[in-house]
């Protein structure tokens, strides 16, 4: 997984490009999700959106992008921001302890992913009771 440098984040997306940082396994209600925020351009500034994926995958289907997400679920659990670099900046700071140097491409998820999968962290088999 490639790390885009900080000071290269705002230059990929003035180029249209969207990012994402993984921020931790986490529960919904009996669910467990992979959550990660993706951060891309909007119309005035920059948007950085806490999405909480289910966890619906495994060693074949790992688009994190492409599960099923609590955002859909449940419209309470939009947590977005709207701002410049230095807000959003702020904001992962203090609201996930995260600092902007953990953006990689959309892509790169999937990598992320099946680490987890392997540690069994996440991935189907857990649903399924096997471990």
């Amino acid at each position: 997984m490639k790390t885009i440098p900080e000071n290269k984040i705002e230059l990929y997306l003035k180029l249209g490009r969207k990012l994402a940082c993984f921020v931790k396994v986490y529960w919904y209600f009996e669910s467990r999700t992979f959550d990660w925020i993706k951060l891309e351009k909007s119309d005035l500034n920059y948007k950085a959106t806490l999405i909480r994926s289910l966890d619906e995958g495994d060693e074949i289907f790992n688009d994190v992008t492409e599960f099923e997400t609590c955002n859909e679920l449940d419209k309470d659990e939009n947590d977005f921001l709207e701002g410049d670099i230095e807000t959003i900046k702020q904001w992962m700071m203090e609201k996930f302890d995260l600092k902007m140097d953990g953006f990689h491409q959309m892509n790169d998820l999937k990598v992320k992913y099946m680490e987890l999968v392997k540690e069994n962290k996440l991935g189907s088999q857990l649903n399924d009771g096997h471990i």
